[in-house]
């Protein structure tokens, strides 16, 4: 299966190459990646660069839905699910904003036992960042009746350092959260692949 590829290519390739090359066979498959650099980076790419490729309508439709598939089986629903750990909505997340290119805000309101009783995305953004405001986030969680939410966005960059407004907005947030009853548990950055951080200090 890796005798395609060749000790130039980036060790990420090796672990996407199987379940690629299944749907597009070896060679087409490491085309794909060596010229969109991840199954994400090819999920990304329009239609006619995979065409451009050789890679046929056929197989083109099982990728695109290999894609959506794989997507949902692990962004399953999780409304009235029991929230433990920030975790759970981060994997949750990172799943579901995988081949979104550009940031969205989303929010996840709980109720007092920490049962997810709603979610929204709140904001879009441009690729290197989302506007948000404290009051168009807990007056939806206000109409949610919740009380508490995590608040959850990702970067496309594939980076999930919290940048310096990132940790401005968590402040305003748990600030205006203690005025209107609403327990901000923490703001989450994810990344395609599940890598995600917390910007609660």
């Amino acid at each position: 299966m890796t005798a395609a590829l060749n000790e130039s290519d980036p060790p990420a390739y090796k672990a996407e190459l199987p379940a690629l090359a299944r749907l597009l066979g070896v060679t087409l498959a490491v085309s794909v990646l060596r010229a969109f650099g991840s199954v994400r980076g090819a999920g990304l790419a329009s239609d006619s660069e995979l065409r451009a490729l050789g890679v046929s309508d056929a197989k083109l439709r099982n990728f695109r839905n290999a894609v959506a598939v794989g997507a949902l089986a692990v962004a399953a629903p999780v409304l009235g699910r029991l929230i433990l750990d920030p975790s759970d909505v981060a994997a949750y997340f990172a799943a579901q904003l995988a081949l979104v290119d550009v940031e969205e805000f989303w929010l996840v309101g709980l109720d007092s036992r920490h049962r997810i009783v709603g979610q929204t995305m709140v904001s879009r953004g441009s690729v290197s960042g989302v506007e948000i405001t404290a009051r168009s986030v807990f007056r939806t969680l206000l109409r949610m009746d919740a009380s508490a939410a995590i608040v959850v966005h990702q970067h496309p960059s594939g980076d999930p350092t919290a940048s310096a407004s990132d940790l401005v907005v968590t402040k305003k947030l748990t600030a205006a959260g203690k005025v209107v009853g609403i327990t901000l548990l923490d703001h989450l950055v994810v990344v395609p692949g599940g890598a995600w951080r917390s910007c609660k200090p």
